[in-house]
């Protein structure tokens, strides 16, 4: 999908903007925010803008791929594991947008955040994966 490789891209960036996500549906029936705005008007922009959601916040919880506290357990840590290693690539400045996305997929994978908190920094956010995200390689693969 567009939209998940963008905000992927995005934390690559060396000095990139707050990227944020608009559920589509709420563009509907536009395509793009272009047309959204010539249908609607310029003053119609910021009400939408109220319904953002941070972008690695949801890419994060995309990764997730429908996983709930109550999916089995394999579902939920290979679903933890997409997450982690995509989060582990991103910079030390986006540390914040990590915590909340770490609050996000904990709560909906049915772990405490301070435990998915902790694995992840221990397989994902080691002293190697922080030189591999400032290099741009994404981390290995490694399951939770």
């Amino acid at each position: 999908m567009a939209t998940a490789r963008a905000v992927e891209q995005s934390g690559f960036a060396r000095r990139s903007p707050a990227v944020y996500v608009i559920d589509p549906e709420r563009l509907a029936p536009a395509k793009d925010p272009d047309a959204y705005i010539r249908d609607r008007g310029i003053e119609a922009w910021p009400l939408l803008l109220e319904t953002s959601e941070c972008g690695i916040d949801w890419r994060a919880r995309e990764l997730l791929q429908g996983v709930t506290s109550g999916s089995d357990f394999e579902a939920r840590r290979a679903a933890l594991g997409r997450a982690g290693r995509w989060l582990g690539t991103l910079p030390a400045r986006f540390a914040l947008e990590q915590e909340d996305a770490i609050l996000s997929i904990s709560d909906r994978c049915g772990y405490s955040a301070e435990a998915v908190a902790r694995s992840f920094r221990a397989l994902y956010w080691d002293r190697e994966s922080l030189a591999r995200s400032a290099d741009r390689r994404p981390s290995p693969a490694v399951e939770l």
